[in-house]
């Protein structure tokens, strides 16, 4: 795997637990990450990307005390300013069900992470969202983040998604 310089980089921490927003500050500056915002809750890091330009990713509990993640991953991904909008969002939960992990990918979550994590783990996720970016896609007003398909399969059929790239659907 390749090595990458994360010195440029600056992240958003949004855990409740104090505890373990120190662990992902410690881990995430080990991973030589140039600044790291951290905040306790969905207001606080609502206020932080509206105040901080400079934030590159956000990398969030999926369970926030006295609201969700889901809630801050709507909110970024519907927001008006196409720099809040774009922003990579790395989702960390201990809760690994299939729904909880649909729920956060279908509101625009970039990647997972399920607890309890590892430096590597995390490096990982940002690897990925570095060397194999996804296109963002707009599905109507229901969907709005990057593309959940993980593969490209050829598909014919009349539920085919056109995107530059892939190939046309066959006419028949």
């Amino acid at each position: 795997m390749k090595t990458y310089d994360m010195s440029a980089l600056t992240m958003l921490v949004v855990d409740t637990n104090a505890f373990m927003r120190e662990v992902l500050r410690e881990m995430l500056d080990g991973l030589g990450v140039g600044r790291i915002v951290t905040a306790r809750s969905l207001e606080n890091a609502w206020d932080r990307l509206s105040e901080d330009t400079r934030i590159d990713v956000v990398l969030t509990e999926l369970d926030l005390e006295q609201s969700d993640g889901v809630k801050l991953i709507h909110m970024i991904r519907s927001n008006k300013d196409q720099r809040v909008r774009m922003l990579p969002l790395l989702v960390l939960s201990s809760d690994t069900r299939i729904p909880r992990i649909m729920e956060s990918r279908d509101a625009g979550a970039t990647e997972f992470l399920a607890k309890p994590i590892s430096a590597e783990a995390v490096y990982k996720r940002l690897v990925q969202v570095i060397e194999k970016p996804r296109p963002f896609v707009r599905v109507g007003d229901e969907y709005f983040g990057p593309d959940r398909r993980r593969q490209m399969r050829d598909f014919i059929g009349s539920d085919r998604r056109d995107a530059p790239g892939l190939p046309s659907p066959a006419v028949a």
